[in-house]
């Protein structure tokens, strides 16, 4: 998967991607609930980039933008370390 973008992230079902009329996407994000909160994990194009933006209950704890293979690998990373307990979060 790595490198491809919003389109690999389709081939996991946990994913969910919004398409809009004409085919182009405006949000890929992965929700799921890990050691009691509930976390999203959210991509969106913005002008020439995609913003990743990472949220804990109702709190962003994360916000990036870059190139769209890098953001989804970037997104894809964020998910393992909450599941793996090794997320590193400001502030805690």
């Amino acid at each position: 998967m790595n490198g491809e973008g919003v389109a690999g992230l389709t081939a996991d079902p946990a994913w969910r991607l919004t398409v809009l009329t004409g085919g182009r996407w405006s949000v890929a994000e992965r929700s799921f609930e890990h050691d009691g909160h509930c976390w999203i994990v959210g991509l969106t194009p913005v002008q020439s980039a995609v913003a990743l933006i990472v949220w804990r209950d109702d709190e962003v704890l994360a916000h990036a933008r870059g190139p769209e293979a890098a953001m989804c690998e970037a997104a894809r990373s964020w998910v393992t370390r909450i599941l793996a307990g090794t997320a590193k979060i400001t502030g805690e």
